[in-house]
């Protein structure tokens, strides 16, 4: 997280998240847990991590490297589609 306006007080702040609670009877809930999907895809791309940053390439020369802003401002909007036209 990168704030607007970056000051020296929010550099090496620690953010924290809080999984959602799992229980077997709400899959659909589980499914939506931040902490579920970034710990599924630390765990996917660590064979192939070359990078301490947390998205990184999965394809091609770059793989394994950190993602530019560029790229990952792409995804999101991407994602943001995809969302909006899958309702």
């Amino acid at each position: 997280y990168v704030p607007k306006v970056p000051t020296t007080t929010f550099w090496d702040q620690m953010v924290n998240l809080q999984a959602l609670p799992s229980e077997e009877a709400d899959l659909a809930l589980a499914l939506l847990c931040p902490v579920r999907a970034l710990r599924t895809y630390v765990d996917r791309t660590r064979g192939f991590r070359c990078s301490e940053q947390l998205f990184v390439c999965f394809g091609g020369q770059q793989k394994g490297n950190a993602v530019s802003k560029q790229r990952l401002a792409h995804w999101v909007v991407d994602a943001i589609t995809l969302a909006y036209e899958s309702q």
